[in-house]
């Protein structure tokens, strides 16, 4: 083991390597290398800088928001069926939906429509309901019973729409703050509630159909049902998930993101994103017991329709220096990458790699061969080192180089030699 140690140079093994700049002439490379700079700074610019704001770092905003509905007190709807609702039989429109065809409708309330009437985050609207009066008929006694309740045959379960629902109003109150924001200062930017910022209503096309401005009140960002559905793209009159029934009687879900944004680092403003959930309906079960106090008796309603579900969202940046130092270094390094391909390519791709090569590493003597002999009466040294000792000599003549001993050092020895 010893003696195959001993035919390992420990001078090659831990060789130093240091940079040497050579300039090849090679127009290939150079336009390789400038085709390379000009992507990575192209996509610096552009997408980090320009599209991804990377100089500023992001919170994402949460919240709550409190929705409250009302009934217009100004139109005929407060006491008759809208003769414009195509679903209600009394309309002279025919309907598309032959299993629906026989529903008649009513006119509800703002307290009848909405159930439940306090909801945090969402708010479900009642567009078919089927109403009936149930028995107890067993599980009085405590015995196993599989249905306890019954309905009643007389009067039979009566099924309605119910119209007017599109002309009432929703009212939106919400407020958000922005954890990492805020965390030191609450009383920022990134804290408030609706009646402090721009408010926008987008549809599903993106297209900005409503605006509120700021209040500093406490007045709620009002909206009729019928505006909020359009600006979705629902029709409760299209087809629900099974083409046999329509929205209104099968129901449907509506994401409704409200979100929270301050492009380019300036004012705060929210937008109003509904997005309905594709194949989803929406029903509710009901029971309201018998006023009289008789626990066999209650009423039972079957609720479908719109449910609404508000979500606090968005993205609020601010300037880092340290999100912008980071975004820099990067950009270094992926410059730098440009030299390492080229350098790849130079030595390993291109037909004159050997050539390259060459005038890219040089590599010096020995260096424990040179000093060995240098420890060697001068005429035995070899005429290598020989011209090592008239470097360092030149070197000492002209102030560069001191040796350990004062007069020299290793030169001194080379002086000698030459005298």
């Amino acid at each position: 083991m010893c003696g195959c140690f001993r035919d390992i140079d420990p001078d090659s093994v831990l060789a130093y390597n240091t940079p040497k700049i050579v300039r090849v002439k090679d127009r290939y490379l150079g336009l390789l290398r400038l085709t390379l700079l000009v992507i990575i700074a192209i996509y610096i610019v552009i997408k980090v800088l320009v599209i991804d704001e990377g100089y500023n770092i992001s919170d994402t905003p949460i919240g709550s928001v409190r929705i409250s509905l009302m009934k217009q007190h100004n139109s005929e709807a407060d006491t008759t069926i809208p003769a414009d609702e195509n679903f209600c039989i009394s309309s002279p429109e025919p309907w598309d939906y032959p299993a629906e065809k026989d529903i008649s409708c009513q006119t509800w309330d703002e307290h009848g429509v909405r159930y439940p009437l306090e909801e945090v985050n969402g708010v479900f609207l009642t567009t078919r309901v089927v109403v009936s009066d149930q028995k107890l008929v067993c599980g009085a006694d405590e015995q196993p019973c599989l249905m306890p309740w019954a309905d009643e045959t007389d009067p039979k379960p009566v099924t309605y729409f119910l119209a007017g629902v599109r002309a009432m109003t929703l009212g939106f109150k919400h407020n958000f703050y922005a954890p990492t924001f805020s965390k030191k200062d609450t009383k920022s930017k990134f804290s408030g509630s609706n009646n402090y910022f721009t408010g926008r209503l987008l549809d599903s096309t993106g297209k900005v159909v409503r605006v509120w401005e700021p209040t500093f009140d406490d007045t709620p960002d009002v909206i009729t049902v019928g505006a909020l559905l359009d600006a979705s793209g629902v029709d409760l009159e299209a087809p629900s998930s099974d083409p046999k029934n329509s929205q209104l009687y099968a129901g449907a879900v509506i994401m409704v993101l409200v979100t929270y944004d301050n492009p380019g680092n300036g004012k705060v403003r929210y937008s109003y994103h509904a997005r309905p959930i594709a194949g989803a309906d929406y029903k509710l079960y009901e029971v309201r017991w018998n006023k009289d106090g008789d626990t066999a008796k209650r009423t039972s309603l079957k609720r479908a329709g719109p449910k609404f579900i508000f979500i606090v969202t968005g993205t609020l940046t601010k300037f880092s220096f340290q999100a912008t130092l980071l975004q820099l270094v990067s950009a270094i390094g992926l410059l730098s990458l440009a030299s390492l391909i080229v350098e790849m390519c130079m030595l390993h791709i291109m037909p004159l790699r050997m050539h390259y090569a060459k005038v890219k590493f040089d590599e010096t003597e020995d260096f424990s061969d040179v000093r060995d002999q240098m420890k060697l009466d001068p005429h035995q040294q070899s005429s290598n080192v020989n011209d090592l000792n008239a470097a360092l000599l030149d070197l000492r003549e002209t102030g560069m180089y001191r040796g350990s001993d004062g007069a020299g050092g290793p030169a001194g020895s080379s002086v000698a030699a030459r005298q």
